[in-house]
């Protein structure tokens, strides 16, 4: 996964924008901005804010606008953005994720596999996955099933 920002709350919310590695993103509500870079929150401004990316890094620039643009609840004039940044234009939410983050993201549901297949391996033979109505009652030669 490279560089892109997601909508996470607003009008466009789920919408994802792909970043280059040499790229120069404005967003706003302007007509003469890409359709992916324009938004239909009434809050936000023509330009709002750009977003720079050189040498790996991802720079995001407030463009002056009165409602101001805000990461992770800061108002900012020009700020590097880092995994999963939230910036905040208008009533509009916007998240930024980088491919860094891609690695540690597997690695918990890989051990979470692993731990239920133990989990399962143990249980084996008993009927702790039928849960405790199937156990039998206090007299070991009674069952249900």
């Amino acid at each position: 996964m490279a560089k892109q920002l997601v909508v996470i709350s607003g009008l466009e919310r789920g919408r994802s924008i792909p970043l280059g590695e040499t790229d120069l993103v404005q967003i706003g509500c302007s007509q003469h901005l890409p359709i992916e870079h324009r938004f239909r929150d009434p809050l936000v401004a023509r330009v709002h804010c750009e977003i720079q990316v050189q040498e790996g890094r991802a720079v995001l620039i407030d463009a002056g606008t009165i409602g101001g643009t805000l990461l992770n609840g800061q108002r900012i004039t020009e700020e590097e953005l880092k995994q999963s940044d939230i910036i905040r234009i208008g009533n509009t939410q916007i998240r930024f994720l980088c491919d860094e983050a891609t690695e540690p993201e597997r690695k918990p549901k890989r051990q979470q596999r692993a731990l239920l297949a133990l989990r399962a391996w143990v249980c084996q033979g008993t009927n702790f996955w039928r849960g405790w109505w199937a156990e039998p009652a206090h007299n070991s030669r009674s069952s249900w099933f």
